[in-house]
């Protein structure tokens, strides 16, 4: 007499179908999951160095100091611009559309700050 709770291959791979639908279903949802902890992130930070700036005059490396980015977070900065951001490289924190923008004050422009969010 043959076992009937015996898995057959059949049975593999009608599971691993299944699965498979799953993992393909769920996709867009956890990649809009991530998005929106980045775009939050970002947000985070923009209202932590207007707060400060309120209180103090803030430059480009004090702005690095006060949000102390670690993990995925890059931080760049020139002259009078800081990027804090989501990439792998710096080259990518500027062209990846997932960044902070810190522009400080100087003789021609006022302090601006802006969030970029379309590649995140």
């Amino acid at each position: 007499m043959q076992n009937n709770k015996q898995i057959t291959t059949r049975n593999l791979i009608i599971i691993f179908i299944v699965l498979a639908v799953f993992g393909i279903a769920a996709k867009p949802f956890l990649s809009n999951i991530e998005h929106q902890s980045k775009v939050r992130v970002l947000d985070k930070i923009k209202k932590s160095v207007e707060h400060a700036n309120k209180t103090q005059k803030l430059d480009t490396t004090s702005i690095i100091a006060l949000i102390n980015p670690q993990d995925s977070l890059l931080a760049s900065f020139d002259e009078n611009k800081t990027y804090i951001g989501f990439a792998d490289s710096i080259e990518e924190l500027k062209n990846g559309k997932c960044y902070f923008l810190y522009t400080q004050e100087n003789e021609a422009t006022t302090t601006h700050s802006t969030i970029e969010n379309s590649g995140c």
